[in-house]
């Protein structure tokens, strides 16, 4: 978890065990033994009230009316899954939280044909003594049906457009690709940046785009009437997005 920049995020687990050794920040252990507001509750009804962020689970532990839940289906993906000695995945779950929910700063962009990138969130965290999180949501809408995989980029450049930081890969970590999107669908997608301290200071830039999967250099083009980008390349401040040093 620490690898991935989460150190102070909830995490739901069950059989807590070692895991609970190696991450520092809070975990809701659902068998209730350090966890006392879930003794008595189903695991179903636990998840259902506190929608954690994260969810650390064996795939066969976790109850079938969670995994076929409306609610989960539509907020949790699998990001990350360890197999183990004993032949089982421990799967870690993030949690994609409903549009409504996020109200971030809004650059109204259009991508392409294709996608309208409605909100930008930013939320800066210190990771260890010289290193700092960035965990960026984005909020999309489909504009049409999609039958192409694009691929997602968030970048952090300094004031002399070096690049400090960087994440690629398909919304929502690789599992709701833009071929399954619908018209008029919200998507909110995350992506997080492990970057040097050093990189917030000045003027940061947190450029974002879009490629077709597997060939970068076909880059989707931007129209926005309101933030200056280059033709591939949405630029934001991270003073504008209440990122500020």
């Amino acid at each position: 978890m620490t690898e991935l920049g989460i150190e102070d995020e909830l995490v739901a687990a069950r059989e807590i065990g070692a895991f609970a050794y190696h991450y520092p920040g809070p975990i809701l252990d659902l068998d209730g033994l350090v966890s006392p507001q879930v003794t008595g509750t189903s695991y179903y009804n636990a998840l259902y009230s506190a929608r954690p962020p994260w969810i650390m689970a064996y795939v066969d532990m976790l109850p079938e009316e969670v995994r076929d839940s409306s609610w989960f289906r539509r907020e949790y993906r699998p990001l990350y899954a360890l197999g183990t000695w004993e032949g089982r995945r421990a799967t870690l779950f993030r949690r994609y939280p409903p549009a409504d929910e996020t109200v971030p700063f809004s650059p109204r962009g259009a991508l392409g044909d294709s996608m309208e990138l409605l909100a930008v969130g930013v939320e800066a965290k210190p990771m260890g003594a010289k290193n700092e999180t960035l965990h960026v949501t984005l909020t999309w809408k489909a504009l049409r049906e999609m039958n192409q995989h694009y691929t997602v980029f968030v970048h952090l450049r300094d004031a002399t457009n070096k690049l400090t930081g960087q994440h690629d890969g398909e919304p929502q970590g690789n599992e709701y690709p833009t071929i399954r999107w619908q018209v008029g669908e919200l998507v909110v997608d995350k992506h997080d940046l492990v970057v040097d301290s050093s990189a917030l200071d000045g003027q940061p830039l947190l450029v974002v785009g879009a490629y077709e999967t597997g060939v970068s250099e076909r880059l989707l083009h931007w129209s926005s009437p309101t933030v200056p980008q280059w033709p591939h390349e949405l630029r934001i401040t991270l003073r504008s997005l209440g990122v500020d040093r």
